[in-house]
């Protein structure tokens, strides 16, 4: 789970326990987070069963959780979500990239200045030196 790029937390509505064990897998994953940065988080509900959960319990997890919930019915509907998830991913990778491309031009164009001693202080006796 340490290096996990986002998270689908899957449960069934016809287990509550399926969903109790999904919140005590959370702060696993919420340490992985806090190492990594960034990594998105989803809820989904499976309705192949007979339903035991109420919907508005989970979507009121959900909103304390701070995350998206879906219920699906359908193994298309999972690879949608995932779909998006590795959109959002890929998203926030080019703009750790671009951040980083930013920075570096930063440091370079800072590199390409000379410094002339002497023109930052006309009074000194020192030599000319170049920084």
């Amino acid at each position: 789970m340490k290096d996990a790029e986002g998270f689908v937390m899957v449960y069934s509505v016809s287990s509550s326990d399926s969903l109790k064990a999904l919140t005590k897998y959370r702060a696993s994953m919420l340490r992985t987070i806090a190492s990594y940065g960034h990594a998105p988080i989803r809820l989904i509900g499976t309705d192949f069963g007979e339903r035991t959960i109420d919907t508005e319990n989970v979507l009121a997890l959900s909103k304390k959780m701070k995350v998206p919930f879906k219920e699906i019915t359908s193994v298309q509907q999972i690879n949608e979500i995932v779909t998006d998830m590795i959109t959002e991913i890929q998203r926030k990778r080019l703009e750790d990239i671009e951040d980083e491309i930013d920075c570096a031009e930063a440091v370079a164009a800072a590199n390409k200045k000379k410094w002339d001693f002497h023109s930052v202080f006309p009074n000194s006796s020192f030599p000319a030196v170049w920084f």
